[in-house]
């Protein structure tokens, strides 16, 4: 006699999850973080970032992170221990405007229309 058949089962799978996601946006965030001193170190050495789109589009870039230190008086002190300690550099401008992103992305936007 055979025996009897039995449903199948298979073992629950576990697939990627929020654990995966957050190993690649946490170090991805710490690395946007602290990147600000090593970026005025390049671009100290790197015309491309001193003008021109360069500059622009690193101001886009660091535009929240200028916006929210500008505001947040434990994110600018640690931002001042940081650049001045650990990068020896002057410390950092964080005066700010909103209208400093608008102008860099209208440049930018009006450099992508086409031809009248």
């Amino acid at each position: 006699m055979h025996a009897p058949a039995s449903p199948r089962t298979t073992a629950p799978r576990h697939g990627r999850g929020l654990g995966s996601l957050a190993w690649l946006v946490l170090p991805l965030l710490m690395l946007y973080l602290l990147s600000p001193p090593p970026m005025l170190l390049l671009a100290e050495r790197c015309a491309f970032l001193r003008e021109g789109p360069g500059e622009k589009v690193a101001g886009v870039i660091y535009a929240p992170l200028l916006w929210c230190a500008g505001r947040s008086p434990a994110m600018q002190s640690f931002y001042q221990w940081y650049t001045l300690e650990v990068w020896r550099l002057p410390p950092p401008d964080f005066t700010f405007d909103v209208a400093d992103i608008v102008d860099a992305l209208s440049v930018t936007h009006a450099t992508n229309a086409p031809p009248q």
